[in-house]
């Protein structure tokens, strides 16, 4: 798999949504402005909830605030704004249009974080099983902390011959076999 050069930024995962959305025609036609987060930060970690906020507007309209609540090595969760939806229409319908909106966000993010997971592994570590012969198996694991992707090595062990220990932030690969007490590394 091959990792992107950079990470990326909250606002890049937002505007490659709405771009989803406008290509399948799910951006409802009462949306006055999709916008981004104006402060941007970089995403390195699929270890994130989204979470929104759909509320009446202070003097109108509706407003739909979605962010991302991520975990970073320590365990701490961090809010990493990705942008608001507003319309003017107000009442039940255009209540419901939005929260359709939210719904579809919702189903976007996850599909793109599934087909670009490569853009979030900066950090963590990542488990792959092979079967006899040095086939990997899908899907791999990912981790935040060594040790459990040591603990998820060590399960795989018990059907697989071999596995393997991605450090994502330095792209370090190394190799494992069972042994006696638990991991033995491979010598390649």
């Amino acid at each position: 798999m091959a990792k992107t050069k950079k990470a990326l930024t909250n606002a890049e995962i937002f505007n490659a949504i709405v771009s989803r959305l406008q290509r399948k025609d799910m951006i409802p036609g009462i949306l006055e402005y999709a916008l981004p987060e104006s402060t941007v930060t970089d995403v390195k970690t699929e270890d994130f909830t989204l979470c929104s906020h759909l509320d009446w507007g202070a003097s109108e309209g509706i407003y739909l605030e979605v962010w991302l609540e991520v975990n970073d090595e320590d365990q701490v969760r961090a809010k990493v704004g990705l942008g608001t939806f507003k319309t003017l229409h107000n009442g039940q319908l255009a209540m419901r249009i939005m929260a359709r909106l939210l719904a579809d966000f919702i189903f976007e993010l996850d599909r793109f974080k599934a087909e670009t997971r490569s853009a979030f592994e900066f950090t963590g570590y990542r488990v792959t099983a092979y079967k006899d012969g040095g086939i990997a198996v899908k899907p791999t694991i990912w981790c935040l902390h060594q040790e459990m992707a040591e603990q998820d090595a060590k399960k795989s062990l018990e059907k697989y011959p071999v596995v393997s220990i991605t450090e994502l932030s330095t792209d370090t690969v190394k190799y494992y076999k069972a042994g006696q007490d638990g991991l033995e590394p491979v010598q390649q």
